[in-house]
């Protein structure tokens, strides 16, 4: 929770502070998930090919799209943070 309140109060998004905080803290090989892995993977897949995870948005299941989702929003900050420079 004090990572998240310090990366708040200095402007930062958490997915940045936990990359750049982790390795003072913990081994991060140990908070890799081998189905978090999957879904980046696939929305790897899906944003190169432009194809949709599955045939329709209503058959697509609401962990996709939140997952999606944040994965882009964190792929988004991080391009920001480079092109500033951080």
């Amino acid at each position: 929770m004090l990572l998240y309140d310090e990366a708040k109060e200095k402007g930062a998004g958490i997915g940045e502070a936990l990359y750049i905080q982790v390795p003072l803290f913990a081994d991060a090989i140990n908070l890799v998930q081998s189905d978090i892995q999957l879904r980046i993977k696939a929305y790897n897949y899906c944003k190169t090919f432009s194809t949709p995870p599955y045939p329709s948005l209503q058959d697509t299941p609401l962990t996709y799209i939140d997952d999606f989702t944040i994965i882009h929003a964190e792929l988004q900050a991080a391009s920001s943070a480079n092109k500033k420079g951080n």
